[in-house]
């Protein structure tokens, strides 16, 4: 099964998206990013303040919504909100899939230890990082036909 979109979420700002469906789709959240960290932060705050739990996916008709987001160190003082999310087909290995986005998160946090104590909403600062992101995913942001292809 395939990723369609990864992103990194930062106070309610893409700082950093990929997208992998190149199929057109009716889907009005993939072309409005403002629109999608909306619905994320909204689906956040209902399961801290709601649920008393964090949500960690979320099933729509025809997709996935895998969500991680990193334990925030005690010393940091303004508390931001830091999102890792995949929009994936159904039917994608969801244990698998976590812990490809965790190590994506890994790599992240490595390589911008700051993020907390100095979070920049610069999107320039974060783009070196979508290299990491196809080289984590690896296979799952391609179909079946596209691996198959790779291959010759």
């Amino acid at each position: 099964m395939k990723v369609l979109e990864f992103g990194v979420i930062l106070n309610g700002i893409s700082v950093v998206y990929k997208q992998y469906a190149l199929k057109k789709s009716k889907n009005t959240l993939k072309g409005d990013p403002e629109l999608r960290n909306a619905l994320l932060g909204a689906i956040l705050s209902m399961s801290k303040s709601v649920l008393v739990q964090h949500i960690s996916s979320f099933n729509f008709k025809r997709f996935k919504l895998i969500i991680t987001s990193p334990t925030i160190p005690k010393d940091v003082q303004n508390d931001p909100e830091l999102i890792f999310y995949s929009i994936a087909e159904k039917k994608i290995n969801l244990e698998y899939l976590t812990q490809k986005m965790e190590q994506i998160q890994d790599r992240f946090l490595a390589q911008f230890p700051d993020v907390f104590q100095n979070p920049r909403i610069e999107t320039a600062k974060y783009t070196p990082f979508l290299p990491v992101i196809d080289d984590i995913l690896e296979d799952l942001k391609d179909t079946h036909s596209e691996r198959f292809g790779h291959i010759f």
